[in-house]
């Protein structure tokens, strides 16, 4: 018989490699075994390459880097020039969510209805891995702690933000191979149902997360001081945020497959609701980051202006946007050539006999 690892130290390595690969990997570690020392120097050399692979797979940089950035402005808000106090746990939570990507089991069925447990569990780790670093710099380096304001209002804003975001877009849409030239009704209309569940959901939560952004800049405008800057940012936040709750609700709401359709009924209607979304995808400069960028411009300039020196804080502020708008297209421009792609296979596809 072909001996096997013993049970331990086999359970610690399968712990160890990622869900996605760890079927295979555990089976070729298994058939080299000749002694526990030789399985754990196999299994440790392994595993770099094996999780480097995971991470390139799962990361999305673009999603990565807006949320990387926004917690970074949120920590480092009112901290002066001590960028670092506020980079370092953005950079521990970033790493954190890179790995709790590759390590993410797949989905048991496409678009799996657990998504929102997955997304609390995202914003769990994340802002543990960031308390977990406040716990060791207020036992051994003071000078690293973030302040009260960060950790009361930063944190909580930016764990809301994660869920929505790791929510919106939980897994990738789970299309067939290129060289996947013939479905079965019942194989396209999986495929669709989910396209239409994931998408709808993407839709309402932008719009529920656009009235948030209205009800807040109300809010704020009852709370501070009416100042003539702060009344212009949020009211021209607001109006920006509405006009993409409208744009969402009239343009880019799809409409689903009725059922009972013949396959080459169903696959059209499929087609016009992938070219509709990539029309969105291509048009998402005027219509959501323009819009939007409206309110923060405002507020950059009007401090500017009362500054005897304006130019730091607009050189900081577009450097600013320049970055977000860069992850956001770069988000945006990922997602319109996949659906190019399936746009392309679709019109090749065929029914399966």
């Amino acid at each position: 018989m072909h001996p096997r690892p013993p049970v331990v130290i086999e359970s610690i390595v399968r712990l160890l490699v990622p869900p996605a690969s760890r079927e295979h990997v555990m089976g070729d570690l298994s058939e080299r075994y000749r002694s526990p020392r030789q399985y754990l120097l196999d299994a440790f050399r392994s595993l770099p390459l094996i999780i480097a692979s995971r991470v390139r797979r799962t990361l999305n940089i673009g999603r990565l880097g807006v949320v990387a950035v926004t917690l970074f402005m949120l920590l480092s808000a009112n901290r002066g020039s001590n960028w670092l106090v506020a980079a370092l746990p953005t950079l521990l939570a970033t790493a954190t969510l890179i790995l709790r990507d590759a390590y993410r089991a797949p989905a048991s069925t496409p678009f799996a209805a657990t998504e929102s447990r997955l997304a609390a569990i995202d914003v769990g780790v994340a802002a543990g891995a960031i308390f977990l670093w406040q716990a060791g710099a207020s036992l051994f380096a003071p000078q690293w702690l973030l302040p009260a304001r960060a950790l009361s209002v930063g944190i909580p804003v930016f764990c809301v933000l994660l869920f929505f975001v790791r929510l919106q877009a939980p897994q990738p849409t789970a299309w067939p191979r290129a060289s996947a030239r013939a479905v079965s009704v019942d194989e396209l209309m999986t495929e669709v149902r989910g396209f239409e569940a994931v998408s709808q959901r993407a839709i309402r939560i932008e719009i529920g997360a656009a009235f948030v952004l209205v009800a807040g800049c109300v809010v704020s405008l009852w709370a501070m001081p009416p100042t003539l800057l702060a009344t212009a940012f949020n009211a021209v936040t607001a109006g920006g945020a509405l006009f993409v709750a409208w744009f969402l609700h009239r343009h880019a709401r799809i409409e689903p497959v009725r059922q009972g359709l013949e396959f080459v009924q169903s696959l059209a209607s499929y087609r016009r609701n992938l070219e509709l979304q990539l029309r969105r995808a291509h048009t998402v400069l005027w219509w959501y980051l323009a819009p939007l960028s409206c309110g923060p411009a405002v507020l950059m300039f009007g401090i500017a202006h009362e500054l005897a020196n304006p130019w730091p804080i607009v050189m900081r502020g577009v450097a600013g946007f320049a970055v977000i708008w860069g992850l956001v297209l770069y988000m945006y421009r990922r997602s319109a050539e996949k659906l190019r792609r399936r746009i392309e296979q679709l019109d090749a596809t065929a029914q399966k006999s």
